[in-house]
């Protein structure tokens, strides 16, 4: 697991946001998740690429002291160069399917039609082409 943390001093306040990479169990994939104090923007530049921030869910987290604080919970990939729709499509689909399982997933699909994982898969591409498509149109 890679952590990073980030903490900003501003006015006597705090604000921070961290970043978690873990493998995810059923592919091997990366599932990169952060979470964040503020509204997190949308997309950012972080180590010389474009951060794309998506799935953001409020959440109420307790601090180290017991109390309740909002925070908000995300999913991201990270994109070199321009942003584009293909370019979220393939980084969160790459982020939980390596090639090797997609490979097997249609060649699994196509000798026994019907498969419960290539619905999965299917699905998950669809809801990853909606979340590009929302991207998209709020970076414009």
């Amino acid at each position: 697991m890679f952590q990073l943390i980030l903490i900003l001093i501003s006015g006597g306040s705090y604000v921070y946001e961290y970043f978690i990479k873990t493998k995810k169990s059923i592919t091997g994939g990366i599932d990169m998740k952060g979470n964040s104090d503020t509204y997190p923007e949308i997309v950012i530049l972080s180590n010389g690429k474009k951060q794309v921030r998506y799935n953001i869910l409020e959440t109420i987290k307790e601090d180290m002291i017991g109390e309740s604080r909002l925070s908000y919970d995300f999913d991201y990939v990270e994109i070199e160069g321009e942003v584009t729709r293909d370019k979220i499509i393939i980084a969160i689909i790459s982020n939980i399917y390596l090639k090797d399982d997609e490979v097997a997933l249609i060649n699994n699909e196509m000798a026994n039609p019907g498969t419960l994982e290539y619905k999965e898969y299917q699905l998950f591409r669809t809801k990853t082409k909606e979340i590009a498509d929302e991207v998209i149109k709020l970076v414009g």
